[in-house]
């Protein structure tokens, strides 16, 4: 969806810069890249994006499930999380704390551009 507003939050700068240049190519609006989860939190707040890539292990104190968590109390907004860690604690921590969708890494950008449409789709239906 060429409208839908996106911010990706990686704390790997080569891999936040694959998937923005993957996701601008395919029309989407990536209005930033965060890579701890309070610049997560601040960036989802003021720049009001239509979905949150969010990974899980981020530089800092807060990981992904924890700016999640804080960003929901806040604002109701559709995360996706992305991940190499599907270990069983942190899927069910995630899903226990603020659920999210998981596409583990390394992915297809048609897979991630899938899934960012449905969940904004589901979202706008509700």
């Amino acid at each position: 969806m060429a409208d839908t507003k996106v911010l990706i939050v990686e704390d790997e700068s080569i891999v936040a810069l694959d998937i923005r240049m993957r996701l601008k190519r395919k029309g989407y609006t990536v209005v930033g890249v965060a890579d701890t989860g309070d610049d997560a939190v601040a960036m989802a707040l003021n720049l009001d994006p239509d979905i949150v890539l969010m990974d899980v292990r981020l530089k800092g104190d807060k990981d992904g499930i924890a700016a999640v968590q804080e960003i929901r109390r806040r604002r109701q907004m559709t995360v996706i999380y992305l991940t190499a860690s599907m270990d069983p604690p942190t899927v069910q921590r995630a899903h226990a704390i603020a659920p999210a969708p998981f596409l583990p890494k390394p992915f297809e950008i048609t897979e991630l551009c899938a899934l960012i449409d449905s969940s904004v789709n589901k979202r706008e239906v509700q």
